[in-house]
């Protein structure tokens, strides 16, 4: 897993559109279907989007690292210093069902907590609660329900590191 590059943002989007697409043909409504282009391309260009390769060099996922909390928060939010935020976890459907969204977030813990973060956060719809229970399962635990800033109701999530 590295820092996305601008030659990578093509397949790398391509990955989280058919990734918000899926979920919002079984209804859940987690991510604009399809995520802006414009908006995920600005999140490459800040360095904030990592790229998942396998062994073979092939990408195969993304999730978007944040070092400040997303305005769409909620302004309540209990503060959480030197946390982090991720977004936008996906894995190509190819992919699907051998664990590697579980170990992106075992690397991740792992790499932000060697360079000083204390917190990973993250959010997901409250009309999905098969991600609640995914991230509770990979060490996360929900520390406040309410509206983000779009007015959608949310889990917000938290892992000590």
């Amino acid at each position: 897993m590295t820092v996305a590059t601008p030659a990578e943002a093509d397949r790398l989007h391509a990955i989280l559109c058919v990734r918000s697409a899926w979920l919002a043909e079984r209804g859940i409504p987690q991510w604009q279907t399809p995520y802006p282009r414009a908006l995920f391309d600005a999140d490459v260009a800040q360095a904030a989007v990592v790229a998942v390769r396998t062994a073979t060099d092939d990408l195969v996922g993304t999730v978007t690292v944040y070092a400040a909390r997303p305005p769409y928060y909620p302004l309540h939010m209990p503060p959480a210093p030197l946390a982090k935020y991720l977004c936008r976890l996906a894995v190509d459907l190819a992919f699907r069902g051998r664990g590697l969204g579980r170990e992106i977030l075992r690397w991740l813990a792992a790499d932000e907590a060697s360079r000083g973060t204390r917190t990973l956060r993250l959010d997901v719809v409250a009309a999905n609660p098969f991600l609640e229970d995914y991230y509770q399962a990979a060490g996360y635990r929900a520390i406040l329900r309410a509206k983000n800033t779009f007015g959608m109701p949310c889990v917000f999530m938290e892992r000590a590191l």
